[in-house]
This record gives structure tokens, C-alpha cells and sequence, in this order.
């Protein structure tokens, strides 16, 4: 019994630890994202 709750708990620790860095490598990529289109526009208009 303890054992298997072990297991559930590590699993969604897991999942939580997924989907908190994910959120966190979707908001850095969006940042970056911007910041490159911005210098890319830059780059074109001089």
C-alpha cells in the first residue's frame, strides 16, 4: 500500500514537474521569439 503510493505520488511529481517546465520553455521560447523577430525587423529596415 505504501509502496504503490509512493509510486503515484513520484508519478505525479513527475507530471508536475513536466508541465511546470514546459510552461516555463514556452514562456522563455515566446520571449526570445520576440526579441529576434524585433532585431530581424530592425536588421530590414536599415
Amino acid at each position: 500500500m505504501y509502496l504503490s503510493d509512493n509510486k503515484n505520488v513520484a508519478k505525479i511529481s513527475s507530471l508536475y514537474n513536466l508541465k511546470f517546465f514546459n510552461s516555463y520553455l514556452a514562456i522563455f521560447l515566446q520571449n526570445h521569439l520576440e526579441l529576434i523577430l524585433k532585431r530581424l525587423i530592425f536588421v530590414g529596415e536599415t
